[in-house]
């Protein structure tokens, strides 16, 4: 996986690939800086036990795995020029 961020002043059309990815959407930077959007996704492990894992709940979506750890990784790497 290679996360990659840019700009455009273009909406970007996106192609997914359907086993990776169920829905691609965007979302403003302001919304995953928010603490107000961080939240816990409950997941049920192999053996039947659940975990709560750190989430993003933005846009009536669930954002987790290694989606979130990615985006919380650059929010810190940004959060000095928010300043």
């Amino acid at each position: 996986m290679l996360p990659v961020v840019g700009y455009t002043e273009k909406v970007p059309q996106l192609t997914i690939d359907p086993v990776e990815v169920s829905k691609a959407f965007f979302v403003e930077l302001e919304a995953l800086a928010s603490p107000s959007n961080l939240g816990t996704y409950t997941v049920t492990l192999k053996d039947g036990m659940q975990a709560s894992i750190p989430c993003y709940q933005v846009s009536n979506y669930t954002i987790w795995g290694a989606t979130a750890m990615i985006l919380s990784e650059f929010n810190e790497i940004i959060s000095p020029i928010r300043q």
